[in-house]
This record gives C-alpha cells, structure tokens and sequence, in this order.
C-alpha cells in the first residue's frame, strides 16, 4: 500500500502519467485482499479456539469414562472377592461335613487325620479328587460298613472303583451317580435292577470283573442279578480278583489335563 502511495506521488513527475484508474483497482484489490486475510485470521482463531473445547470435552470425558471403568473394576474386584470367600466358605463346609463323617468310620484305634492321608494318597494314585473319594469312603462306611473288614480294604475298593472308571472314561458326575448305586447295593447285599443299571453304564469293566468271577457269559449279568447271586460280598470278591489287571489297564491310560489339574486341586487342597 506505501508502494502505491508513493506511485501516485511521483505520478506528477512523468510527463505522461501513470492512469489512475489502474491503481485505484490494486488499491482496491490490496483492501479486499486485507479484509480476506482478516477474515481468515479470525475463522482460524475461532476454530483454534473450537478445537481447544473439543480437546477439553474429550478430556473430560475421558477422565468421566476412567473414572467409571475403575468403578466397574472396583466392583469387579468386589464380587469376585465375594464369589472367592463363598467358594472358600462352601469348601470349609464340605470339609467339615466330611471330616465329621470320616470321624464316624475311624477303626483299628487310629485319628481321623490318617485317615484322610489314606483317602488322599488313594486319590492320587487313582487320579480322582479327593473329596469325590472321601465322600464315596464315608458314605460306604456308614451304609455298607459289614460288607468290608477294615477301613483299608474300604479304601482298596473305592481306589479300583476309580480307577475303573478312569478306564471307562466316566466323567465326574456319571461316576458320583454310579458310585452312589453301588454304595445302596453294597448296604442292601445284592446288586440289581437300577444300581446295576448305573454300573454298566459308568463302569461296564466291574460288570464284567463279576461276570469272570462268577464264572459266567459276558453279557449274562442282568439274568443272574435278578435272581439275588450278585451279593455284596461277590462284588467285592470280584473287584479284589481284578485288582491287577485293573491296574494294568490303568496304568496304561494316558494322563489328562483334567487329572492332574484334578491332582493339582487336591494338593492345594
């Protein structure tokens, strides 16, 4: 714009001139291009200064959202510490209940602690847990204590129900359920009908142990079980006989990761 003012100065000093038209236009043409900047300076500084809100507004609530994601792990925490403390309570029932039913079969002078050590060692070598087997020890001690001499040939058993089961590939549940048939069977004196049912379908290598004892055909069980030769102490007879060869097949059966996450529980335990 100086530059302009000076031109038309000097305009005088020419003796043709420059045409005045022509600056008057670039002098215009500065103006206008003046107030474009300004108006571009102002649009940038309004949207610097929307940017600054927005920033501000997604710090905010950012700090909101952190805030209530630690709330929610806060609570997390808390109910799993809930959860954690009611598993922890149960547990202590269950083994307080056990422990007082163990304590009701304790034989040959001996405490209830070595007979938990019993139990424990048993379910190790039988890759079962060890409440599973304490339960199962206790509840046929309890209901069938006449068809075994001793708590160790109680324990003896209980390990070769397992172990069979392990070879038939029963599943926690399925050998609770045929465990608990056997049991009623072993406190009625016979095996038949629905506990027998429960034996083929959780541990078909028992119904065959009795079969081979008895000396009868494969497959003839539920015939001679209707007629009360099955007893108690045939049962037991013919889990004792099959004894090795249980082991061998046993021991012959890959290790799962659910046996020794199983083990795992029961040293933790």
């Amino acid at each position: 714009m100086q530059c302009i003012n000076a031109m038309e100065t000097a305009q005088g000093t020419f003796d043709h001139g420059f045409d005045s038209s022509v600056l008057q236009q670039v002098r215009e043409d500065i103006a206008e291009a003046t107030v474009g900047f300004d108006q571009m300076e102002q649009q940038i500084r309004q949207a610097d200064t929307a940017q600054n809100r927005f920033n501000d507004r997604v710090q905010e609530g950012s700090d909101r959202a952190g805030g209530l994601l630690q709330q929610i792990k806060n609570i997390a925490v808390a109910v799993g510490g809930l959860a954690a403390t009611k598993k922890i309570l149960g547990l202590s029932d269950t083994l307080a209940s056990t422990k007082a039913r163990l304590n009701l079969i304790v034989d040959d002078g001996g405490s209830v602690n070595e007979l938990e050590k019993k139990i424990m060692a048993s379910a190790q070598r039988s890759r079962a847990s060890y409440l599973s087997a304490a339960q199962a020890v206790s509840q046929m001690g309890l209901m069938a204590a006449d068809a075994f001499s001793s708590n160790d040939e109680l324990i003896a058993f209980t390990e070769t129900l397992n172990k069979q089961f392990v070879i038939a590939g029963a599943n926690a549940a399925g050998a609770e359920a045929a465990t608990l048939q056997l049991t009623q069977a072993m406190a009625s004196g016979v095996l038949r009908g629905e506990e027998l049912n429960s034996i083929l379908d959780g541990a078909p290598g028992i119904a065959r142990a009795i079969e081979k004892y008895m000396g009868i055909a494969e497959g003839s069980i539920k015939t001679v079980a209707q007629e009360g030769k099955v007893t108690a102490e045939v049962v037991k007879n013919a889990m004792f006989a099959m004894a090795d060869e249980t082991n061998a097949k046993f021991d012959s059966m890959p290790k799962t990761w659910a046996q020794i996450w199983v083990g795992m529980k029961n040293k933790a335990l």
